[in-house]
């Protein structure tokens, strides 16, 4: 890795390096919001704000390209700041340490895939969008994304509380940091880590119950405009088939997840998954077990999926995407609001 793609990486948005204290109550993140959609110009502001039932908060992407919103990039380094207070409020310290880090690594596949006089520009840091549906600062409900390569946030707010995060995908490519004085860094790799250790902890019928025949997906099923039914029905080894030390490890596989929100939503959603049941939620594991090998698994219950998928680049470029199937883009939570208003 070249000295100055390590100095990048090191002083890259040192906006996340600002004493921003950690706000509690979860309507800190409609004041967020409001802050940062008051210091944009006039035009910025109509690039970020569509009305709450716009079509395009119902789409999602994670490949490289630009994104109905405002761009990072038209920020000043101020409205900068408020964009990366609102991320850290609306997220856990470790999901916004995430986004900071998969944000990075865009220079890394910059220098990899740069020529001479030909740099790849297209690998931008800066080539993230926010877009707001629905106005925080008059509105009790708006929706909040953040999108770009390897990054899709997706959360729903009502009446000053977050009550969806979903679809949730992150990427990281590299997944493992292989050079440099970074080499080892895995932007993802706690999810990966549990998901092997749950594998590697069963013994031969639990493994044999888990681990599905046929070819590793080329990448994530539930993508972009991909229909549950694509799934099929659960498969693999159900949570209610595990002992009490393996059901804290799957547990805690799926509590990684919901980690990258911030805490107050994370259980909020952790909740709602267990009020629905996690005894049939199956994991399934497609491929081997061993580094640098293509490699595919999944938890999959009646309403929800996260799935990870690791093929890419010599098995060195992760997708991982969390899908609640009932409440995408908060459709359940936002059925149940409109019911009450009609009370």
């Amino acid at each position: 890795m070249r000295p100055r793609t390590v100095a990048s990486l090191a002083v890259l948005l040192p906006l996340a390096a600002f004493a921003y204290p950690r706000p509690q109550p979860a309507d800190e993140v409609v004041a967020a919001a409001s802050a940062f959609l008051d210091g944009l110009s006039d035009a910025q502001r109509t690039k970020a704000l569509f009305t709450f039932h716009d079509a395009e908060r119902g789409n999602w992407a994670f490949v490289p390209g630009q994104y109905p919103g405002v761009a990072l990039a038209e920020l000043d380094l101020a409205a900068r700041r408020r964009a990366h207070a609102l991320l850290r409020t609306a997220l856990s310290e470790t999901g916004y340490q995430a986004v900071l880090w998969i944000q990075r690594l865009e220079l890394v596949l910059r220098e990899r895939e740069s020529k001479p006089g030909q740099p790849a520009l297209h690998r931008d840091p800066e080539r993230y969008s926010i877009a707001c549906f629905g106005d925080p600062r008059t509105e009790s409900r708006f929706g909040l994304r953040f999108q770009g390569h390897h990054v899709s946030l997706n959360l729903l707010v009502v009446d000053g509380k977050l009550d969806a995060g979903t679809p949730l995908f992150l990427g990281a490519n590299p997944h493992e940091l292989r050079d440099g004085p970074f080499a080892g860094t895995r932007v993802l790799g706690r999810a990966d880590d549990l998901a092997h250790a749950l594998l590697a902890s069963f013994d031969d019928e639990q493994r044999a119950r888990a681990v599905l025949p046929g070819e590793v997906p080329a990448d994530i099923v539930l993508g972009p405009g991909r229909k549950a039914e694509l799934l099929g029905a659960p498969r693999g080894i159900a949570r209610s088939a595990l002992r009490d030390d393996q059901r804290a490890q799957f547990d805690a596989l799926l509590a990684t997840y919901a980690g990258y929100l911030r805490p107050e939503h994370a259980e909020r959603e952790l909740a709602r998954l267990r009020s629905r049941g996690l005894d049939e939620v199956t994991f399934a594991w497609l491929g081997a077990s061993t580094p640098s090998t293509p490699q595919y698994w999944r938890l999959h219950g009646k309403d929800f999926a996260i799935e990870w998928c690791n093929v890419q680049n010599e098995a060195n470029h992760v997708h991982t995407v969390w899908n609640d199937l009932s409440n995408g883009f908060g459709s359940d939570v936002l059925r149940a609001h409109l019911q009450g208003e009609r009370r």
